[in-house]
């Protein structure tokens, strides 16, 4: 990097003809999933792109990638299965397969296990966690992108499909909400089980600590055992063999309505409706993959770190690929390390000899520099002003995920576990939600996200809570601010701007 040129301006150079996803937020250096670009080997698009992640203790991190190969990845998908439902199969036994690998290195990997083995062993292990991790996420990558109606009829169109837009409208919200247990349910029945066989609580809170698996933080066993015994300490083994039974029975009574529904619909419909659901499921699935994975990464620094007398809260700001390095190189980095808490700027470019760049310093420099140059290219195709008979308003544009019209108090959430001001009725603005977001959204009157897309969470939630919802507005988070009243219109999926906060 020429010394005159930051790690924004490099990032803006790499990106300059490339369209951005929407700005992420809460997602640390550490995390395995943006760690390392997907393996190209799967997709005929193979050129990896530069991501940059900036970082700053008691501020948001941020994370801005480059939206094309998501783009080019999910039409390839799409075709693939349209020619040959194969795909889907033969893409799913792979899925499964990681997913079972990284199954077994976290039940191998627990505390005792690390704690004993050689540093060495365990940085073998790191190396094959993320690179189960990085197939993992390969193979799902084609479930990422904004798969909407306009994009489905688009691409049907080119296959010679009789499923008009007109057609897809009418089958979307049902063929779009899921009919099977989601990650959170499956893991409430993990959790269960265990209690049904007897299993100690200390065993118990192990086995479940990637359950507090996130991007941007996992919870150490101290903290599990609070939570988990907090909501579940008082449950009797009879008690949760009830609660089982009652889940299991739910989830059928949705599949067997769906079944229902399903055999009505013409053999397009069904093939059309069978791959939406596949998304679904395929992103859903991957999260306990990629939360088991961030925890044995954790695991192994904690033992790291130790070893250097590094404090563990700086783990969000070491690069899983850093750990894989071994102890010697953490050994000549813990200086820098320690710098990383008041901020610093990380640059991932895989087509550079030296793909990890570090910049220390620049976080409010960066912040600012790559919110504007992504807002240059996004608001004002989502934003737009009306003019009617009161006043000039505001509004912005976006998917509908849960139907419904709501009004209500703007209140962007960056990090959910810095929520304390959020009441309910409010409206919850953010960027994406993951399961921590969940008690927000319970609380939250309706829902507005940057990120767009049938699998995001926040799509699969809102219906599962029926809280109106609005995704895909790229932009929410940068035009509305708080203290908005806001009307979320997600029968016509626009967010209308009432009254402005007070400067």
């Amino acid at each position: 990097m020429a010394s005159s040129e930051s790690l924004a301006d490099k990032f803006i150079r790499l990106t300059k003809n490339l369209d951005l996803f929407p700005e992420i937020f809460n997602i640390a250096i550490f995390s395995p999933p943006l760690s390392d670009n997907i393996d190209t080997k799967y997709y005929q698009d193979r050129s990896p792109t530069p991501y940059l992640v900036a970082m700053q203790k008691d501020q948001p991190s941020l994370v801005f990638l480059t939206d094309d190969q998501f783009k080019n990845v999910a039409k390839e998908g799409f075709n693939r299965y349209w020619k040959s439902p194969e795909f889907l199969t033969e893409n799913n036994k792979e899925v499964n397969y990681y997913l079972e690998l990284l199954n077994k290195l976290y039940s191998r990997c627990s505390y005792s296990y690390i704690n004993r083995v050689s540093l060495n062993k365990l940085i073998v292990i790191s190396k094959k966690t993320l690179l189960a991790n990085r197939h993992l996420n390969s193979l799902i990558w084609f479930s990422i992108y904004d798969f909407n109606e306009e994009l489905l009829a688009e691409l049907l169109g080119k296959l010679d499909s009789k499923l008009s837009l007109k057609k897809i409208k009418a089958i979307w919200v049902s063929a779009t909400t899921a009919r099977f247990a989601s990650f959170e349910k499956r893991r409430e029945i993990f959790l269960l089980s265990l209690i049904t066989k007897g299993t100690p609580w200390s065993v118990i809170f192990e086995k479940c600590q990637y359950f507090y698996a996130n991007y941007n933080h996992i919870d150490n066993l101290l903290a599990v055992e609070k939570k988990l015994f907090q909501q579940y300490g008082n449950i009797s083994r009879t008690k949760a063999k009830q609660l089982i039974a009652k889940l299991i029975k739910e989830e059928k009574g949705n599949i067997s309505a769906f079944q229902n529904w399903f055999k009505t619909l013409s053999p397009e419909e069904q093939k059309l409706v069978n791959f939406l659901q596949s998304l679904i499921r395929l992103r859903d699935i991957r999260k306990d993959g990629v939360c088991k994975a961030l925890t044995i990464i954790y695991r192994i620094t904690q033992r790291l770190f130790k070893q250097v007398n590094i404090n563990e809260t700086l783990i969000p700001f070491y690069s899983s690929i850093e750990v894989t390095k071994g102890l010697s190189y953490l050994i000549k980095q813990k200086n820098a390390i320690n710098k990383r808490l008041n901020g610093v700027v990380m640059l991932w470019d895989m087509r550079s000899q030296s793909p990890m760049e570090f910049e220390y310093g620049s976080y409010e420099e960066t912040k600012t520099k790559l919110e504007s140059y992504y807002l240059k290219g996004n608001s004002r195709s989502n934003l737009k002003d009306v003019v009617t008979s009161f006043n000039l308003r505001s509004e912005l544009k976006g998917q509908i995920a849960c139907l419904g019209k709501v009004r209500g108090i703007v209140r962007i959430i960056f990090d959910p576990f810095k929520a304390s001001n959020f009441k309910k009725g409010e409206i919850l603005v953010t960027g994406m939600t993951r399961p921590e977001f969940v008690p927000l959204m319970k609380k939250a009157a309706g829902i507005v996200t940057n990120e767009g897309g049938i699998t995001t969470h926040a799509a699969i939630v809102s219906r599962e809570l029926n809280i109106p919802c609005i995704i895909g507005t790229r932009v929410a988070t940068q035009v509305l601010k708080d203290g908005d009243l806001v009307e979320v219109d997600a029968t016509k999926g626009k967010v209308i701007i009432l009254k402005k906060a007070r400067p």
